[in-house]
């Protein structure tokens, strides 16, 4: 056990963890259905007795290689999606970096998630939609949700980087720029994108200045405030005094109602409404830039490397153009 660290079971941890004195996560009831089953399924996985400061990086990895081959699934029923384990191992790690004062190293388990857990990422059948679709679309839609349906086609954001974008990142020095960056209380992360390359600036086209003059005339802390006056959906209330002060979303929730909201409207607008998702508006960015530039400029939009938009986006590029492979363009 870590020098200077309280003795504790993993059981007794995952009770702290989630209503005890030494509560660790802001999650509200909903999520908590699904958050305090999973770590207790990984506690009583664990050798009896196992305190909590002496799990390893190891243990946690083979434990999600057992779930994600159905070793843990009860009998009929079928092993979990990869997206589903990617959830259940992000739970865990938040669990045990809070829980182990320090002691536990996720960087095992990170390391195995990119390389096992990274295909659920894009749909094996991606809907790419066309300007002419995107205005059918938003044309049905809430002013709100419009704006935000808007920004991603424009900027090719993650559903979970729109709702973290805040307002003073926003900037019209000539041409117009939108930063994804951390939120931060002080020395405390509140929030973090999903890699080290999704930090940085977006250009947006200036023919979107109105649309940012009116999404920053709402005011607040954040681009798209978690406001119900404004959306007319369901806004958390969380324990948080910075959180709930700044009207942070949960991107759980933000990517439920946003999801909602484009699959009606979709449908109104003729559009095969199963196969909108919340990343739809991103992948449609992407294709318009690849096939209206190069495959460098399209990575650069999405903020991915070339290999990873080549491998998502190859079949948009017609057969008799050769694309330079991702060595060459380094």
């Amino acid at each position: 056990v870590t020098e200077g660290l309280s003795p504790k079971g993993v059981e007794q941890a995952v009770t702290d963890y989630i209503s005890g004195s030494d509560k660790g996560t802001n999650a509200g009831d909903r999520f908590v259905q699904t958050l305090e089953p999973t770590l207790l399924r990984f506690s009583r996985w664990l050798p009896k007795g196992t305190m909590v400061a002496e799990v390893s990086g190891q243990q946690v990895k083979q434990h999600l290689i057992e779930l994600l081959d159905g070793k843990l699934v009860k009998k009929g029923r079928t092993a979990p999606s990869k997206k589903t384990v990617k959830k259940v191992a992000r739970m865990i790690n938040g669990f045990l970096a809070h829980q182990a004062g320090g002691a536990f190293d996720a960087a095992t388990v990170k390391k195995w998630m990119k390389t096992n857990l990274h295909e659920d990422d894009e749909p094996e059948n991606p809907y790419w939609l066309e300007q002419v679709d995107v205005d059918a679309l938003l044309k049905h839609m809430p002013l709100f949700w419009r704006d935000v349906a808007e920004l991603q086609w424009a900027g090719g954001f993650r559903p979970e980087e729109l709702c973290h974008l805040t307002a003073s990142r926003v900037t019209f020095n000539g041409e117009i720029r939108v930063e994804i960056a951390r939120i931060k209380d002080g020395e405390r992360t509140i929030w973090k994108a999903k890699t080290k390359s999704s930090y940085g600036k977006v250009h947006i086209s200036n023919a979107y200045r109105p649309l940012l003059e009116r999404m920053l005339g709402r005011g607040g802390f954040l681009l798209i405030p978690n406001d119900s006056a404004l959306h007319e959906g369901v806004t958390t209330r969380y324990d948080d005094d910075f959180i709930e002060s700044k009207k942070l979303w949960r991107a759980q929730s933000f990517c439920a109602q946003y999801l909602e909201q484009l699959r009606r409207t979709a449908k109104l607008a003729g559009l095969d409404f199963t196969r909108i998702d919340s990343r739809t508006m991103r992948r449609s960015c992407g294709k318009r830039v690849l096939l209206g530039s190069d495959l460098m400029t399209a990575a650069a939009v999405l903020r991915d490397t070339p290999k990873v938009v080549l491998a998502h986006y190859a079949r948009l590029i017609p057969s008799d153009v050769c694309q330079p492979e991702p060595k060459e363009i380094a």
